[in-house]
C-alpha cells in the first residue's frame, strides 16, 4: 500500500476530461436532433399552410369530421352522407343481455353433452378432445357470470361474437 501513491488532482484531471468529452458529444447530438426536428417542422408548416381552413367555428368542424370518420374512408362518408349507409339498430341492452345469456345456456348444455358422450366411451377415452371440451366450457361459464358486470359495450360485442353470428 506504501508503495501505491497516487495523485489525487491527476486523477480528477482525467475524470474531468473524459466528462468533458461526453458533454460535447451529447451537445453535438442534441444540435443534429434539434436541426432535424427544424427541418420536419418547417415541412411540417408548409403542409399546414397550404391546407384548406374551415370555414365557420373550429369545434363545429370537428364535430363534422367526428360524425363522418368511422375509418371506411372517403366513398363510405360519402355514402353516408347520401344516406345509402345506415347505421346498425341494436335492440336495448337488457334484450341484448338476455339474448347472450340464453345462447351461452344453449351451448354449455351441448358441451355438457359431447363431454358425457366422450366420458361414456369404453376403453378409448380421447384425454385430448375431453379437455378441449372443457376449456371450452370453462371459457364459456366465464364470459356467463362476466356479463352480469358487463357494459353496454361489452354487452354489444357479446351479442355479435355469440347471437348475431348464429343467425
Amino acid at each position: 500500500m506504501a508503495n501505491k501513491k497516487t495523485q489525487p488532482g491527476i486523477e480528477k484531471e482525467i475524470k474531468t476530461d473524459v466528462l468533458e468529452k461526453r458533454h460535447e458529444e451529447e451537445q453535438q447530438q442534441a444540435k443534429e436532433v434539434h436541426e432535424a426536428k427544424t427541418e420536419v417542422g418547417l415541412e411540417a408548416g408548409e403542409i399546414i399552410q397550404s391546407a384548406e381552413v374551415p370555414s365557420g367555428e373550429v369545434s363545429e368542424y370537428e364535430k363534422k369530421n367526428k360524425e363522418g370518420n368511422n375509418g371506411g374512408g372517403i366513398a363510405d362518408q360519402a355514402k353516408t352522407q347520401a344516406g345509402l349507409i345506415t347505421k346498425p339498430t341494436y335492440p336495448s341492452v337488457k334484450k341484448m343481455s338476455s339474448q347472450v345469456e340464453k345462447e351461452l345456456k344453449k351451448e354449455i348444455k351441448d358441451l355438457h353433452k359431447k363431454v358425457k358422450s366422450v366420458m361414456k366411451k369404453k376403453g378409448n377415452l380421447d384425454a385430448a378432445q375431453l379437455n378441449t371440451l372443457m376449456a371450452r366450457l370453462r371459457k364459456l361459464k366465464d364470459v356467463l357470470a362476466s356479463l352480469a358486470y358487463a357494459t353496454a359495450d361489452i354487452v354489444r360485442d357479446m351479442w355479435h361474437k355469440y347471437v348475431k353470428s348464429e343467425r
